[in-house]
């Protein structure tokens, strides 16, 4: 026996299937034959539930851009240090930084060991850049190691309420 309309949609009626919702995206209620809810990529289920997911991912790209620059311009371009070590401090803060929001953007443990791997990854490859395209910056393995434990500091909030941060700032941005 077909099952109908009303029950297919989750008890909307066909126009109420879909409505805008995340249900209409992969959440729980089914959709009606003529237009089912779109399957969520495994991209998409990675994240944590966003309104803006593409917004938030953005920034973190656009954060990641700007230390690729950073670490790649002229030292004659960049302000004097306060004090020697001071650029480690910038190294771990910076790192720290990024992997803290994938913390904030990744809901399961693969895809933030993933970021976390690619943002060690990047600090290396810069690092290897530096040497390698730039006349006036040098590689420094020491840079390469505070990178990565700027990464892994950042993963530690995780199992904080601080991950779920950006959650409450979507839920709020109208």
């Amino acid at each position: 026996m077909p099952e109908s309309p009303q029950s297919e949609a989750g008890g909307r009626g066909p126009e109420g299937a879909g409505g805008g919702t995340s249900e209409a995206v992969g959440g729980p209620a089914g959709g009606s034959r003529a237009c089912p809810p779109l399957p969520r990529t495994a991209a998409a289920r990675a994240l944590r539930e966003f309104r803006r997911p593409r917004v938030w991912l953005a920034l973190w790209a656009l954060m990641i851009g700007l230390v690729i620059i950073g670490s790649l311009l002229p030292a004659d371009d960049l302000p004097q240090v306060a004090f020697d070590g001071f650029d480690k401090l910038e190294h771990f803060f910076g790192y720290a930084v990024l992997s803290s929001y994938a913390s904030m953007l990744f809901a399961r443990l693969r895809p933030r060991a993933l970021a976390a791997i690619g943002l060690v990854a990047v600090g290396i490859g810069l690092e290897v850049a530096q040497g390698l395209l730039t006349q006036t910056r040098q590689a420094d393995i020491a840079d390469a190691l505070v990178n990565a434990l700027g990464v892994l500091a950042g993963l530690s909030i995780a199992a904080t309420p601080l991950a779920r941060l950006l959650q409450r700032l979507d839920a709020r941005w109208r």
